[in-house]
């Protein structure tokens, strides 16, 4: 089973400010996988990862009341280099977009649905997003921030 730890970004802005929120999660960034179906059941895969992650949350953010009206979500996913890369073309790939698998949508899609009825009501409520996929010399992670966006 894999193991998540959530991180506070900017601590002191989500502090001081009740319309943002954010955190950051480590490890390789997580594509949404389709529901399965099967001997007339439908399961999702990816249940017990989505679970773990909502546990955390509810650890570190024990007094969090799901957010409703208008959200606008930003999300970074920060992609590991290939191994197979020199040192010198690994450098030049840093912070540059990632254009490969796994899709940026399926990636945007797994951070919603992971969180929904946990961080926000619905994922219906996000009006605004704001993503993108990049390569990274640190250790691979998704950094999300939430905001309130005035009705």
């Amino acid at each position: 089973m894999t193991s998540f730890d959530m991180e506070h970004r900017d601590k002191e802005n989500l502090s001081s400010n009740d319309n943002v929120f954010g955190f950051s999660i480590p490890g390789d960034p997580i594509p949404l996988q389709r529901a399965r179906h099967g001997n007339k059941m439908t399961w999702d895969p990816q249940k017990q990862i989505k679970e773990e992650l909502r546990q955390r949350f509810t650890h570190y953010y024990p007094n969090h009341v799901p957010w409703e009206g208008p959200l606008g979500l930003e999300v970074t996913f920060y992609m590991k280099v290939p191994i197979s890369l020199s040192p010198k073309n690994a450098q030049a790939k840093y912070n540059k977009p990632h254009i490969f698998k796994p899709d940026l949508s399926n990636l945007i899609k797994f951070v919603e649905d992971a969180f929904n009825g946990i961080l926000h009501k619905d994922d219906s409520l996000f009006a605004k997003i704001t993503a993108s996929k990049v390569y990274t010399h640190l250790k691979p992670r998704t950094d999300v921030v939430i905001r309130k966006i005035e009705k």
